[in-house]
C-alpha cells in the first residue's frame, strides 16, 4: 500500500518558498557582503547587477535540477568535487577582495560606475557559481522546493517558485 502525499496549496507553497529562501538569503556569505561593499560604492544600480549575475547561474541551475540532473549527486566524489572547487573558489575571490581593498585605500582614485557594475555582474556570477554552499543548498533544501513544485503544477509550478524565491534574493 502506497501513501499518497497531497499536493500542496499555492498560497501554502509559496509562502514556504519565502520562509525557506529567507533562510538562505539573510546568511551572511560572501555575496551578501561582496553586495554590501559593491551597493556602498555603486549604489543601488550595483547592487541589482550583482543579483543580476546571481540570477544568471541561479535560474538555469534551477531549471535543470527540475528537469532532473540531480541524479548527478549519486556519482560518487560529486559533492567533494563542487566543495574543493567551491572552497578554493571562495578564497581566491577573499583574496582579490581583500587586495582590491587595500589598493582602493591607498589610492583613492574614484572608479567609474560601469567599472563598478561589470564588476557587480562579474561578482555576482562568480561569487554564486562557485559557492559550494549555495550549490549544496539547491541539491539539498531547494531541491524540496523543486520537488514540490513540480507536484504542484509542473514547468508551470517551477517558474513560480522561481519567482516567489527570486525576488528574496
Amino acid at each position: 500500500c502506497q501513501s499518497v502525499q497531497p499536493s500542496p496549496s499555492l498560497p501554502g507553497f509559496v509562502a514556504t518558498v519565502v520562509v525557506v529562501t529567507a533562510s538562505g538569503a539573510l546568511m551572511p556569505g560572501p555575496l551578501f557582503a561582496a553586495n554590501l561593499l559593491q551597493g556602498t560604492k555603486g549604489g543601488a544600480k550595483s547592487g541589482f547587477m550583482m543579483s543580476f549575475g546571481h540570477t544568471l547561474v541561479e535560474l538555469p541551475l534551477v531549471v535543470l535540477i527540475g528537469l532532473g540532473i540531480s541524479t548527478l549527486t549519486d556519482f560518487p566524489g560529486f559533492s567533494m568535487i563542487v566543495g574543493l572547487i567551491g572552497g578554493t573558489a571562495l578564497i581566491t575571490f577573499g583574496v582579490l577582495q581583500a587586495r582590491h581593498a587595500i589598493q582602493v585605500s591607498s589610492t583613492l582614485e574614484p572608479v567609474e560606475p560601469s567599472t563598478l557594475n561589470r564588476r557587480a555582474l562579474v561578482l555576482g556570477v562568480g561569487l554564486t557559481a562557485l559557492n559550494p554552499f549555495f550549490v549544496v543548498w539547491w541539491f539539498t533544501v531547494g531541491l524540496g522546493l523543486i520537488v514540490q513544485a513540480v507536484q504542484l503544477a509542473a514547468l508551470l509550478g517551477l517558474f513560480l517558485m522561481y519567482i516567489s524565491h527570486v525576488w528574496m534574493d
